[in-house]
């Protein structure tokens, strides 16, 4: 099911942090991952023992509950994240078709790239002004008008991106 939300500039932010964190959730399993085939090769059998009345986690049990919480909040992030005016949860994979597909939606390519650029990349207008621009032959004596250029295509396309997002996609899929 895809919702069809307006889709803005803190949402598209909202959206890379959020993608942020699932990288880094990724990255965190990968390691964790490779440290536990480590642990195989230790004899955990000579783990401390509690002081009384107190439970000792062996290494394992550790690596295993964190492993677990770790996949929990993948699946929080992928499936659960956000949620719709009507209170139904999706998450960063719905999202990601709703994003890709509204932008998709824009008549220009230039205005697409700019904002995931700006957006889900995070990329400054200086950045993004020598991505387009660089390889024109009076580049760096004009840099100011390529600036202002860019940042005239960046108001565009927010405002092109607030009329598409305005009107709800049609999944051709869906039909």
């Amino acid at each position: 099911m895809i919702f069809y939300e307006p889709i803005t500039p803190e949402r598209l932010k909202d959206f890379k942090s959020k993608m942020a964190w699932l990288n880094q959730l990724l990255e965190q399993k990968h390691n964790m991952e490779k440290s536990a085939g480590l642990l195989k090769s230790l004899d955990l059998t000579k783990d401390k023992t509690a002081p009384k009345g107190k439970k000792v986690i062996s290494s394992p049990e550790i690596y295993t509950l964190t492993l677990e919480q770790i996949n929990k909040e993948i699946e929080h992030l992928k499936y659960h994240v956000f949620k719709t005016q009507t209170g139904e949860q999706y998450g960063l994979v719905e999202e990601n078709k709703i994003i890709s597909a509204q932008l998709a939606r824009l008549s220009r390519d230039v205005y697409r790239t700019l904002l995931i650029k700006r957006y889900i990349e995070g990329q400054k207008h200086s950045v993004i002004t020598y991505y387009f621009f660089c390889g024109q032959p009076d580049f760096t004596e004009n840099y100011c008008f390529y600036l202002e250029k860019e940042k005239e295509w960046h108001k565009a396309a927010l405002k092109q991106l607030a009329k598409i997002s305005g009107q709800p996609y049609i999944d051709k899929c869906s039909k």
